[in-house]
């Protein structure tokens, strides 16, 4: 019995703002990291710069969760000159219909 095989792309987005992020309909997983030097918070879970967090998905299986993400105070390091909100989205997204 042969498998179909899924095809996927990845779609990297950058936000500088408290955002709830539209997540695409074929989205199987995503991975959000922290860029700027503030703590963000998404999904209730708190990152310090450079940290990320992934959600992945089951072969077939769609994401259909909220992803809001929020900046908020100065981080655990020391202050920075400057308040830096930054962070990279980056979507696994079905190219096939499933």
């Amino acid at each position: 019995m042969c498998e179909k095989i899924l095809h996927y792309n990845i779609v990297p987005t950058q936000y500088e703002k408290n955002t709830s992020v539209t997540v695409d309909k074929q989205c199987n997983g995503f991975v959000a990291k922290n860029t700027g030097n503030t703590l963000m918070n998404i999904m209730g879970e708190y990152l310090q710069p450079g940290e990320s967090k992934s959600i992945g998905g089951n072969r077939a299986e769609i994401f259909i969760g909220k992803v809001d993400i929020f900046f908020t105070g100065p981080s655990l390091i020391p202050a920075q000159p400057t308040a830096v909100t930054a962070c990279v989205v980056t979507q696994k997204v079905y190219t096939d219909l499933l």
